[in-house]
Order: structure tokens, then C-alpha cells, then sequence
């Protein structure tokens, strides 16, 4: 009877994955669960950070980019992190674009880049001036802060000031995020020659 009793006290393998799977969300850090912690888990080359600077060459849609880094020849195609602006073909993308090339466009940029998404490219913090790129796009209505579950992303404050201001995308009555669209019809990407 004791014996029994120990076994049933005794936690077992699975009941600690059992646990891990279903409470998860306590046991990450924020930045895991917000930018997709399944590939943050699995690929040993996410964990470090990497610096670079180079010249903005060209900028397909208002989060994706591509720059020519000072020390490599090749050019490397970033998404900008924590942000989801519309796609080109939707509303409200082309002028998406438009204001990310009136920030950043040929000119010389500061990138950390953190992760790399399922389509390789690499997800990017960039400073322009000592300022936020990401950050600036939401604030004037042009992306939206990247949301995961049910966190409104690492851009809340900033895309609700812009909602509070009803500025680009925001002066719109009913604006639709961009993974819905992309559910209803497919993405839009063009592919931009380097």
C-alpha cells in the first residue's frame, strides 16, 4: 500500500512534458513566444544576436527589405521584426511601402538581426537615426505590432496611438490585418530584382 501510494506521488517523464506542453507560455521568455518559438527552440543558430550595417537596396513591401552589408558581397533580403504590414496588393500596401523607402530607403542602416523566419529571411531590429524603424512604421499607421496568440505585440502602444489618431492604415474604418488576407487570398509578393 505505501509503495503504491509513493509511485502515484511520484511524478513521472511525462507528466513533466505533459505539463511543459500545457503551461509552456510561464517557462519562455517573451521574445520566444511572441516571434515564434518553435524555430527559436529547434535552431541553435537563432540564440545569437548579429550586427550589421549596409545600404538599403531595395524594399519590395513596407516589413521586407533587402541591404547590401558593408563586409559581404552578397545582399541579404531582412524582415523587419515585431511588425506585419499589409501586403503590397492589399490596401494600404503600396503606400506601406512608400513610407518605409521614405525612412530608410538607399541609405545606410544599423541591423541586429535576431531570428530567421520560415522563408529565410532574417528578422531585424533596424536604427535609423537612433530610432526605431519598426516602431515608426506602426506609430504613423503603416504596419501593424505583430501579434501572437493573445499578446498585441511588441508595437501595442505604438499602433494604438495610431489608432487613436485614425493615421494611415488606421483612418480606415474596418483595416484587415495582414495574415487574414493572406489567409483569404494567398500572399502577393513580388519578388524585387537585386
Amino acid at each position: 500500500k505505501t509503495a503504491a501510494r509513493q509511485q502515484m506521488s511520484m511524478p513521472r517523464a511525462a507528466d513533466y512534458a505533459k505539463g511543459f506542453i500545457q503551461n509552456w507560455q510561464r517557462w519562455l521568455p517573451l521574445d520566444a513566444m511572441t516571434w515564434g518559438w518553435g524555430l527559436w527552440l529547434v535552431s541553435p543558430t537563432l540564440w545569437a544576436s548579429e550586427t550589421l550595417t549596409g545600404l538599403v537596396i531595395s524594399i519590395p513591401d513596407g516589413d521586407t527589405l533587402w541591404v547590401q552589408p558593408d563586409n559581404d558581397r552578397s545582399p541579404r533580403k531582412l524582415r523587419l521584426l515585431g511588425v506585419d504590414a499589409p501586403e503590397i496588393c492589399q490596401a494600404g500596401g503600396i503606400a506601406s511601402r512608400d513610407a518605409l523607402i521614405r525612412l530608410i530607403g538607399h541609405r545606410r542602416v544599423s541591423v541586429t538581426a535576431k531570428y530567421v523566419d520560415v522563408y529565410g529571411r532574417d528578422l531585424v531590429r533596424i536604427q535609423m537615426n537612433g530610432q526605431d524603424v519598426a516602431a515608426q512604421m506602426v506609430r504613423s499607421g503603416h504596419a501593424w505590432s505583430n501579434r501572437w496568440h493573445k499578446s498585441l505585440g511588441p508595437y501595442a502602444a505604438e499602433e494604438a496611438f495610431a489608432r487613436q489618431a485614425k493615421v494611415g492604415l488606421f483612418a480606415q474604418p474596418t483595416p484587415e490585418l495582414p495574415r487574414d488576407f493572406r489567409k483569404r487570398f494567398g500572399t502577393c509578393y513580388l519578388e524585387t530584382p537585386r
